[in-house]
């Protein structure tokens, strides 16, 4: 991926304003004398931190490739940035659809990013053991953080849930069957997934059940944890 593709006229800043008075002298130099390849998540979420962050629009926009890097480079830490980054282009989305490319806006660049992620993420479900021990689909934190930031009515208006309808309406294989009935899981087991999509096909036996038997098929030929994580699911469901 061409990170530069998301970096406007603006030269990186000497110093962070501070818009809203609410870091210390020290804490500002911390975070601007960090070279652009060592920040992290401490730098980061100050930096894109929605509504009390380290600097201005202006100042922040210069670090847009950094933070999609560092998402796409970082797992776990990466996963955590996702929500405040989203929300962070919720409140600036018409400064960002002002920023043109050679081709398209930097708001509609950001959306495609995200999407793609999101997409990227559908087409694999792999288990792996979380560090409470349980087995949890690899990227499930990017997917949960996805939906729930562009599901924001303030800001993006259910886009999340077309994104979903392209890639998950269809089952026909085990990795697409496996995270429909995972994000449907998800709705049943808070109630807190922010998918007004999902909780509809939450009702809909007929896809629910071509969904089960794909995922019993497969956790019968593979034996093991899977069967496991999917016979305590799909008493749930």
């Amino acid at each position: 991926m061409n990170y530069s593709d998301f970096r406007m006229s603006y030269c990186r800043p000497t110093v962070l304003s501070d818009p809203n008075r609410d870091f210390s002298e020290d804490e500002l130099n911390n975070i601007i004398n960090t070279p652009d390849n060592a920040m992290g998540w401490d730098e980061l979420s100050c930096i894109f931190q929605p509504f009390l962050p380290a600097g201005s629009y202006e100042e922040n926009v210069y670090f847009l490739p950094v933070a999609l890097r560092f998402i796409v480079e970082n797992d776990e830490d990466g996963e955590c940035l996702i929500e405040n980054l989203i929300l962070w282009i919720g409140i600036w989305k018409n400064h960002l659809k002002k920023e043109s490319g050679k081709q398209e806006t930097l708001y509609n660049k950001l959306l495609l990013f995200f999407q793609n992620l999101l997409t990227e993420a559908f087409t694999e479900f792999n288990l792996v053991t979380g560090k409470d021990g349980c087995l949890h689909p690899d990227k499930s934190e990017t997917v949960l953080s996805i939906i729930d930031g562009f599901n924001n009515r303030d800001y993006f208006s259910d886009l999340a849930d077309s994104w979903l309808d392209e890639s998950l309406n269809d089952i026909e294989n085990y990795d697409i069957a496996a995270w429909f009935l995972f994000l449907i899981d998800e709705y049943f087991g808070s109630m807190s997934i922010n998918s007004p999509l999902v909780a509809k096909w939450s009702e809909d036996e007929m896809k629910k059940e071509k969904g089960r038997n794909i995922v019993t098929d497969k956790a019968i030929v593979d034996g093991g944890d899977i069967i496991d994580y999917w016979d305590k699911i799909l008493l749930r469901i």
